[in-house]
């Protein structure tokens, strides 16, 4: 397996443009959230440019790019390995330029420990809108892994399948697009969303008996459950947990219906009565619906 060295991570130039749709991606975001930043602080809207530097840097860069990248970055190929290396140093060293007016002694520090840096962050060329890097269809199609994924990941944890366990996973794609993109992107759901294979099932085949379905807007994802999920047994811990949230929703109710607990008590012990109260009904809302599809699937 090739290895990068420091030598290879040196931000991408202007002129390479990557081959790899996930750094395309990223690269066309980040041109977007220059763009967005620039305008806000311009206007002075500087929650608007917090805002949209937290959602890119955090969950889209973090939780989404450097996860598509893994592969790349531990190619065996040393180039497709440097361009992985190079475009996450380039967003990193545009992204810090862009919080230095918001954590200017944060980005101070990581700015040192970037190759390639000289000098001081804040006398360094804030980011502009480069052209070549806009790449609309790019991010239609992560969109469009990301929703997938993101279907899987919410039914597996509303279906108490362990988080380590690998699954199977039938696709049934309702148009073209969709085809195209479990072609294209069928590995990265599988790394992603921990997928051991993928069949595909014409729209109208047979589904297979005992499997959670997640129908998104042209695709249709079953998973197929046995061996996963032991659907008595997690009918009974809900049904034991529902009768728990139950009887404190019973000792809440019985407190706040109270009118010498509400006249006598502090403002602040009643007002944490009602903040539980709202906790536990949220709960008990989730397992109710996790045990309508338990009981269908069941």
């Amino acid at each position: 397996m090739y290895a990068p060295t420091l030598g290879d991570f040196m931000e991408i130039t202007r002129g390479e443009k990557p081959e790899n749709v996930a750094e395309r991606w990223i690269l066309s975001r980040l041109n977007r959230v220059i763009a967005t930043v620039r305008k806000a602080l311009d206007e002075f809207n500087f929650d608007v440019a917090a805002r949209e530097l937290y959602q890119f840097f955090w969950h889209e860069f973090c939780d989404w790019y450097l996860e598509l990248a893994k592969p790349e970055l531990n190619s065996e190929e040393p180039e497709r390995a440097r361009m992985a290396a190079a475009v996450a140093l380039t967003v990193l060293s545009e992204s810090l330029r862009l919080l230095h007016p918001f954590m200017p002694f944060v980005t101070e520090e990581l700015w040192h420990h970037l190759p390639g840096t000289a000098g001081h962050i804040m006398v360094a060329p804030f980011p502009k809108v480069f052209k070549d890097w806009e790449d609309k269809e790019a991010e239609r199609l992560i969109a469009s892994l990301m929703e997938v994924t993101g279907g899987i990941r919410n039914a597996r944890a509303e279906l108490g399948i362990h988080p380590g366990a690998k699954i199977d996973l039938i696709a049934v794609p309702h148009s073209e697009a969709a085809r195209r993109l479990l072609a294209s992107q069928g590995q990265a759901i599988r790394n992603l969303a921990r997928v051991r294979k993928i069949n595909l099932l014409a729209p109208g085949d047979a589904r297979p008996h005992g499997a959670a379905t997640v129908i998104l807007e042209d695709l249709e994802l079953l998973i197929p459950l046995e061996g996963l999920v032991d659907l008595g047994e997690e009918l009974r811990k809900l049904e034991k947990e529902e009768k728990k949230i139950l009887k404190e929703l019973d000792k809440i109710k019985k407190k706040l219906g109270n009118k010498n607990f509400l006249s006598k008590a502090p403002s602040e012990i009643v007002q944490k009565e009602r903040k539980k109260r709202e906790k536990f009904t949220a709960k008990l809302e989730k397992i109710r619906g996790r045990r309508k599809i338990l009981r269908h699937l069941a």
